[in-house]
């Protein structure tokens, strides 16, 4: 049984934003988790179309008749208080392609849930949080921008010092709109590399202007999706936050 259990994403969700969270309000002692409530809900707000459809071919509905009410009962898996106000959150191990198509699912869940959760203490719910354990596509993806981004950089590497050795053997040369385009593509860091390494286009004030540009332009990106990763994994790729 303990084979089963992934520690990796439980440290995951406890070092994420939401777990830091959940921490601190458990040290607060206004963490609750496995929260029973029963609903009443209109049935037209559940059925809307079939309810009015019944409502039309009803020889005894009037404007007098009372709507009938449906019960929902669930267990809301962990709601928190803050300053400003309550926060539900949901786990979720559900194999699905992105996030959009887990939101999907279960949005209008976590909005019986609020509701529930509002009327249960009167006080508002700000935030509705939905944690996959299962959704890692951002990852995979981040780690192939990483593959591109040293493949395209040892490439331009080593094309700045092929069209070194072929300027200094007369041969036929790599296009300079060629060159520059990979330092534009992601391969600055190669460019300038090359560029130091064989004393090759130092000279020119096109590439000693461009590719630095290029390069603080594109490191700056880069430190973005960095910090993205590193600080904010879990709310891109893990975590949806369906606000009202």
């Amino acid at each position: 049984m303990a084979d089963c259990i992934r520690t990796k994403d439980i440290l995951a969700f406890l070092n994420s934003e939401s777990g830091k969270r959940m921490t601190q309000a458990a040290g607060n002692g206004k963490l609750r988790k496995e929260q029973p409530f029963v609903l009443g809900v209109a049935a037209s707000e559940i059925y809307p179309e079939i309810y009015q459809d019944i409502q039309k071919r009803s020889q005894e509905a009037d404007e007098n008749r009372k709507e009938e009410t449906i019960l929902i009962q669930g267990i809301i898996d962990v709601w928190f208080e803050e300053e400003d106000g309550l926060v539900l959150l949901d786990y979720k191990t559900d194999r699905v392609r992105n996030a959009s198509q887990l939101k999907e699912l279960y949005h209008a869940q976590l909005d019986y849930y609020a509701q529930a959760l509002e009327q249960l203490l009167e006080k508002p719910v700000k935030e509705k949080i939905i944690y996959s354990f299962c959704l890692e596509g951002g990852d995979h993806l981040m780690k192939y921008f990483w593959y591109y981004l040293i493949f395209i950089n040892l490439f331009a590497f080593c094309t700045y010092g092929i069209d070194k050795w072929k300027a200094k053997k007369g041969a036929w040369r790599v296009p300079e709109k060629t060159l520059l385009i990979l330092a534009l593509i992601g391969g600055s860091v190669g460019a300038i590399a090359g560029m130091m390494c064989f004393r090759h286009k130092i000279r020119k004030a096109k590439f000693m202007i461009t590719v630095p540009v290029i390069f603080v332009v594109g490191g700056n990106f880069a430190d973005h999706l960095a910090f993205c990763k590193k600080e904010k994994k879990n709310v891109l790729y893990r975590i949806i936050n369906l606000h009202s």
